[in-house]
């Protein structure tokens, strides 16, 4: 312990530890959930193209999850799913897992989050990605930010840090996550009655959680949703200041796609109680509305991305740090029969933008420009980063400093059951990915598919019946990587009934 502060201070630097070097450059870190590579481009994301010409873009970056909190473990530990234990949302990160923000904050950075998702707010606070930040930004009651609020937050904690120590600074927008909002191009509603009268009218075709209080009677109320046209209920929770009150459904479910649905709840307590409703629903968009909407939502993000960058750029931040901008996963839009994610290991929820620039002047730029044209992983995000500003490497960091070209390793990504239909692997090249399926529990036997990502982007022609014994040893390597996680156990992790709640009205 006692050779921690001088090693502390040879990693920062003089600066850090009271003598005059200039501090080290900021981080800046924004991932846009659920982005597809081939929807950021130039014509879709003008900001994002700014910040490329300023740095590097990497069109062949990929994830290790096509769920959310699964990839951002990946991200910040520089470890595959397989290597951190982190298999679907609504887990506690490891104890044992180091990330990049921790590493940081041991290394003299202040740390903060502006984090716009339910899926990545903890199931109880400081067993998350919030215990890595010293100040790790939620809502905890609206499950979506709209992607404005993030870049509010972030400025306000951005007024906060500049000035000071070096900061990592991780902006999370949740655009263009379904439900994909309309953005003034429908104005569907869905009207509530209560008891047979009119109560509230919802919006449908933009996110619409409300929270609105009644006074209830003693005894049985019954209420209805109805709309012209389809819609689903994401949410509804009747609350008093005691918790949920007793509700059941008499037609229609949540999360079924219906135009009308009516359901009781119970007030129990022998006087009027104040309650509140928590209601959230969406209409149903056809699959080119959902394309479109999609589309729009990706823009929307830009615009907030453009407008956090205008703010760094006021500050005088953006030209002393290093940024980088990433997406979790991708998002199916039709391919393979599939609209959203978490299924499937296919390169339309696997292939994902990646932005890095560093600081101006930088004499890392010429090296991050050699590595762009190769396939690239979000594991080397980290090794780049601290190589970049000079420290010390991430202990158990598995991914390659992208400063020394593009890893010779293939891509490892998973995604596992219960939050997928059925558990897969994959392994990745320039070329080549076989998908393996290992048995499953119901007595569906293992798996192989294999495609030619060059002949068939689309993934569409399986080969593995002609061509699979060109690729045993990755075969092997499959089945080692199943075996090892289904030893370390399926991630089956307790969710409060708030949690459950929550990541089923985000789709999960």
């Amino acid at each position: 312990m006692r050779l921690l502060v001088p090693t502390l201070c040879l990693a920062l630097g003089a600066a850090a530890c009271g003598g005059s070097e200039p501090a080290r450059p900021n981080v800046v870190l924004v991932v846009v959930d659920t982005l597809r590579a081939d929807h950021s481009g130039p014509e879709r994301m003008p900001a994002l193209a700014r910040l490329a010409a300023d740095g590097v873009r990497f069109d062949a970056a990929y994830s290790h999850a096509p769920s959310t909190l699964p990839s951002h473990a990946s991200l910040f530990s520089s470890r595959p799913g397989l290597e951190n234990d982190v298999k679907i949302n609504a887990q506690p990160l490891p104890e044992a897992l180091r990330t990049l923000p921790a590493w940081l904050g041991r290394l003299g950075y202040r740390t903060a989050a502006a984090v716009s998702m339910a899926s990545l707010w903890p199931i109880e606070p400081g067993t998350g990605l919030d215990r890595e930040f010293a100040d790790y930004v939620y809502d905890g009651f609206v499950d979506l930010w709209p992607a404005e609020r993030v870049t509010d937050e972030s400025a306000d904690l951005l007024a906060q840090l500049a000035g000071g120590p070096p900061f990592l600074l991780f902006a999370h927008y949740s655009d263009p996550h379904e439900p994909y909002n309309a953005h003034g191009t429908q104005a569907r509603t869905v009207e509530m009655l209560l008891d047979g009268e009119p109560f509230e009218t919802l919006a449908a075709s933009e996110f619409g959680f409300v929270r609105v209080q009644v006074e209830l009677a003693p005894g049985r109320h019954e209420f209805t949703l109805r709309s012209d046209s389809g819609f689903q209920l994401r949410l509804f929770e009747p609350r008093t200041a005691k918790g949920l009150l007793p509700l059941r459904f008499t037609a229609g479910r949540p999360l079924e796609a219906l135009t009308a649905l009516a359901g009781e709840i119970a007030q129990p307590e022998a006087e009027p109680v104040l309650s509140e409703f928590w209601i959230w629903v969406q209409d149903v968009p056809d699959a080119a509305e959902t394309r479109a909407r999609y589309a729009l939502e990706v823009a929307w993000a830009d615009r907030e991305l453009g407008r956090l960058l205008d703010g760094l750029r006021a500050q005088g931040l953006y030209d002393a740090s290093w940024i980088v901008v990433a997406a979790d996963h991708g998002e199916a839009l039709g391919e393979h029969g599939l609209v959203g994610h978490v299924d499937t290991l296919y390169d339309e929820l696997l292939h994902v933008p990646l932005v890095v620039k560093p600081p101006a002047g930088s004499p890392h730029a010429a090296a991050l420009a050699a590595a762009a044209g190769a396939p690239v992983r979000l594991i080397d995000v980290v090794p780049t980063l601290l190589e970049g500003l000079e420290l010390p490497p991430l202990p158990g960091a598995l991914g390659a400093s992208l400063l020394h070209g593009a890893p010779a390793q293939p891509l490892l990504a998973e995604t596992h059951a219960p939050a997928a239909p059925r558990t897969l692997f994959c392994l990745r090249d320039a070329r080549h990915k076989l998908v393996f399926a290992p048995a499953a529990r119901d007595g569906a036997p293992e798996r192989f598919e294999l495609y030619d990502l060059e002949a068939d982007p689309g993934e569409l022609r399986d080969l593995f019946a002609e061509r699979g014994d060109e690729f045993a040893a990755w075969q092997a390597e499959l089945r080692r990587a199943a075996e090892l996680s289904d030893q370390r156990g399926t991630a089956t992790p307790t969710v409060n009934e708030r949690a459950a709640a929550r990541l089923k009205a985000l789709g999960y």
